[in-house]
């Protein structure tokens, strides 16, 4: 199949989130990376986890040199992946990504050297949001720096779409319980209606 066909295909899949669109997909790359920046050492070759890395459209947007590994539970995206990144430095697994087990956090903290970051972007888009906040304490202790995340507010098209949207008290929430001593960075995007949490090791 050909790459245009292909991405075609898979970005016609979630119409309503605007994770696809070229502006959004920037705007919270972009983010993403301006949270993470300050906490990279100079010359420090960094070591990225993506879970439900897709595409891995995230990949040009790290530092140059970069360790990537990525995990998805779709072996389409992971050959891909693998075809259209072949540099030794990125890794891409297939893996069941189920919020109510321990696997993932054990196959990422088992690996020889911890990741600095772990970074989900659209992961939660169809989960439950009783899900998010016990997935996201497996993940405490599998990285070196932190875990980097985002979450879609509430719109009328993302509610009647049945999409895991919160209204803003929901997020404060969410933040606040799973910040316990721990340090987090919030950026809301007004535009995109998201906001893009910085959970700090």
């Amino acid at each position: 199949m050909k790459i245009e066909k292909f991405l075609a295909r898979h970005y016609e899949l979630w119409p309503t989130l605007g994770w696809r669109t070229l502006e959004g997909q920037r705007r919270r790359f972009e983010t993403i990376r301006k949270l993470l920046s300050p906490l990279i050492p100079p010359l420090h070759r960094t070591r990225y986890c993506e879970i439900g890395c897709g595409l891995g459209d995230l990949i040009p947007w790290l530092p140059n040199k970069a360790f990537y590994s990525g995990y998805d539970q779709n072996w389409e995206y992971i050959q891909f992946c693998r075809k259209r990144y072949s540099d030794p430095a990125h890794q891409f697994t297939l893996f069941t990504i189920d919020p109510e087990s321990l696997d993932l956090a054990s196959e990422i903290s088992g690996r020889h050297e911890l990741p600095d970051f772990i970074v989900m972007s659209g992961l939660f888009s169809g989960w439950k949001k009783e899900q998010i906040h016990p997935f996201l304490e497996t993940l405490v202790g599998c990285s070196v720096g932190g875990i980097v995340f985002n979450l879609l507010m509430e719109t009328e098209q993302r509610i009647l779409e049945g999409d895991t949207c919160f209204d803003r008290e929901e997020i404060r929430d969410l933040i606040t319980d799973i910040s316990y001593e721990r340090e987090v960075t919030d950026h809301w995007d007004e535009l995109l209606k998201d906001v893009t949490v910085l959970l700090k090791e």
